[in-house]
């Protein structure tokens, strides 16, 4: 499909193989792929979109935001929840990477607001999952005192367990635990480290 320029045929192989080369960590080879495709079809394309920002994330989150949030727009242009909290969980998560200046989480910590209340209901729940770490990570290190942390906090701590990625599941419960170290309960810590011994 992509020697013979044919986009449509090559689009729909990407659609299909999109997440397991992304979980075998086969990102060169899936940005190839959506390279060869015409930059404006990218642009328009959430998930196309979402793909490409994913690959970069591995080598320059910073970089990867323009992507994220192009695929974020489309999507909510498409009424496409599961793109949206994908593509903005992605956003929050390239600043979590870096881990060195958090002074641009707020506004997405409003844009979650906004996508709860265009989605109020989650189209899957290990996308509820995701959403949810990422909220945790952005309110744990930008907002600690949010009203809504807790609560955030008791259902990312439930549903990290259920995330099927390796990678997606320790940052949930890292994220959960930091909460519960820096700014929970003792009760909020037992129930992090009874999460994370589950893993285990």
């Amino acid at each position: 499909a992509r020697e013979s320029g044919d986009h449509e045929l090559l689009t729909g192989l990407i659609a299909q193989q999109a997440l397991p080369m992304l979980t075998q960590g086969r990102f060169a080879t899936l940005e190839s792929w959506l390279d060869a495709l015409p930059p404006q079809a990218r642009a328009v394309s959430a998930w196309l979109a979402f793909w490409k920002g994913a690959c970069v994330m591995v080598r320059d989150p910073v970089g990867a935001r323009e992507h994220l949030e192009s695929a974020l727009s489309s999507a909510e242009a498409a009424d496409d929840a599961a793109a949206a909290y994908l593509a903005w969980a992605a956003i929050v998560d390239s600043f979590l990477f870096l881990w060195d200046d958090f002074s641009g989480l707020p506004q997405w910590i409003e844009r979650f607001d906004r996508l709860r209340a265009r989605f109020p209901r989650y189209p899957a729940p290990q996308i509820e999952a995701k959403a949810t770490s990422a909220i945790m990570g952005a309110m744990t290190y930008a907002a600690p005192m949010h009203p809504a942390i807790h609560a955030h906090y008791a259902r990312c701590a439930q549903l990290a367990v259920t995330l099927p990625d390796d990678n997606d599941r320790a940052t949930a419960l890292l994220n959960a635990a930091l909460y519960s170290v820096w700014c929970g309960s003792d009760e909020d810590q037992d129930d992090a480290n009874r999460s994370i011994r589950d893993v285990l």
